[in-house]
């Protein structure tokens, strides 16, 4: 029977506690990214079983069934039907500690982003899109030439709050 090696965090320390590292990737035309610290691995996807319900699936991974979750049904569900077939899995746990995989079609990329391009998402957009109701907070990336990138941060409510806690500790005069 073959065994899964067991899955350890791809994060370490950041060098620089102002910057806060994500992997970046993109469903439809719509920049996503979730912070490194809770993402356990990226692994190529193994042939994925539908759910009834819409935009979930299991994958089995060693000795593991997994939920995996197609965001693409949920952010784009006006757009053609998803297939669930993607490339790649991103690992990662829910906050109940159960492991499961966002399906994307690309490797993602790691990024450091500035906490200071990092905002909250208005209550009432959370609320109401579906961007909003996945995401809390978006970062707003400037670029040459271009319109700012917009990057919208996936699991972030506490990752951020600690990381931007941490930024104001260490700035000089700020109350420790």
């Amino acid at each position: 029977m073959l065994q899964a090696p067991p899955l350890k965090r791809l994060s370490h320390p950041a060098s620089d506690p102002d910057l806060l590292r994500v992997i970046l990737f993109r469903i439809h035309q719509i920049q996503l990214a979730l912070p490194i610290s809770v993402v356990l691995k990226v692994i190529s996807c193994p042939p994925v079983t539908p759910s009834a319900q819409a935009g979930l699936g299991l994958i089995d991974l060693g000795d593991q069934t997994i939920t995996v979750v197609s965001l693409f049904h949920r952010l784009c569900p006006q757009d053609q039907p998803d297939t669930l077939q993607r490339r790649f899995v991103i690992l990662t746990q829910t906050q109940i500690g159960e492991l499961c995989g966002l399906l994307v079609d690309t490797p993602p990329n790691l990024l450091e982003i500035p906490l200071d391009k990092v905002r909250p998402l208005p209550s009432t957009y959370r609320q109401t899109d579906p961007i909003g109701m996945v995401s809390s907070h978006v970062a707003v990336l400037p670029q040459e030439d271009q319109e700012p990138m917009q990057i919208f941060l996936l699991g972030m409510g506490q990752s951020v709050q600690r990381a931007l806690n941490q930024s104001r500790r260490l700035q000089p005069g700020s109350p420790a």
